[in-house]
């Protein structure tokens, strides 16, 4: 699960306001990938059933701090699952490697859970 941190705003880092947080010990693989006009990623069927992670922004500004990436909440947004009775679950990754994020165009990290 990732956290939303606060990095205070003084000038001994240039890295201040609200990140999202994602800590790659627990995390595995990154993956960046673009969505397509519907909304879809398309990963390897290795994936299928993987408890993943999605965030999606417009262009890919992140940094990596020690085991933590770091994603500017203005840029970035979470993408959970929105309707149903998994409302606010993580995504599914299908049988044949796609996600459905119906966020067009965009371009995209996946974090795949260590196992």
């Amino acid at each position: 699960m990732s956290k939303l941190i606060n990095l205070p705003n003084n000038n001994s880092t240039v890295y201040n306001g609200e990140y999202y947080a994602v800590d790659k010990n627990k995390f595995q693989t990154v993956i960046k990938v673009d969505t397509d006009y519907k909304g879809v990623i398309y990963l390897s069927r290795d994936y299928a059933n993987s408890d993943v992670l999605v965030y999606v922004s417009d262009a890919y500004d992140f940094v990596t701090e020690g085991s933590f990436i770091l994603m500017p909440k203005k840029s970035w947004s979470e993408v959970k699952q929105t309707r149903g009775k998994n409302a606010g679950k993580n995504l599914n990754v299908y049988a044949n490697g796609t996600i459905w994020t119906y966020k067009l165009n965009k371009k995209a990290l996946v974090f795949v859970r260590r196992t």
